[in-house]
């Protein structure tokens, strides 16, 4: 397995996205101007998952509105997620965004999709759900990960858990 080499995410570039995004927010306030607060956990989230991606590029689909419903839905009935799931009764909408430029956005318990519409973007907003006040943290990180071997088999979970820097395993299996 030639991608366990190196890792490429590492605590040393975690620290320097938060100090960059720490020194725009400083430097903007000297200047008198507005920068949105970065959620640097969110860029290092991004650049580790697009760097697994690669790898398990063979698991990545492309999905059409009706299935990410099906889909969604199945996960949601899974016996695993339910026994995590913080708010098990409440219902879990689906939708298309028509903002262009879109990706896929989580607020609650809303998933909207625009042009991600693939498996992964799917397990990734899952996440946001099961994890509600936690971001990009290393709860929703652990999260992704779970959802990635539960649903498309230890050897995805294993790959994101590499690339997150996630030391420790997540096989819970019950």
């Amino acid at each position: 397995m030639a991608w366990k080499e190196v890792p490429t995410s590492t605590h040393a570039q975690k620290r320097e996205l938060k100090q960059t995004a720490v020194a725009r927010i400083k430097q903007a306030k000297a200047e008198g101007t507005y920068e949105r607060k970065a959620d640097w956990g969110k860029q290092y989230v991004y650049k580790c998952e697009r760097q697994a991606y690669e790898r398990l590029s063979n698991l990545r689909f492309d999905m059409d509105f009706e299935s990410l419903q099906r889909s969604t839905t199945a996960i949601f009935a899974d016996e695993r997620v339910r026994a995590i799931d913080p708010y098990p009764a409440a219902k879990v909408v689906v939708e298309l965004s028509t903002k262009n430029g879109a990706n896929a956005r989580t607020y609650e318990r809303r998933m909207r999709f625009g042009t991600a519409r693939d498996n992964f973007a799917l397990l990734h907003e899952i996440a946001h759900i099961l994890t509600p006040n936690d971001l990009h943290g290393k709860e929703f990180q652990r999260m992704e990960c779970k959802l990635f071997e539960w649903f498309l088999g230890p050897k995805a979970g294993e790959v994101m858990r590499f690339y997150l820097g996630i030391r420790e395993g997540v096989s819970d299996n019950a």
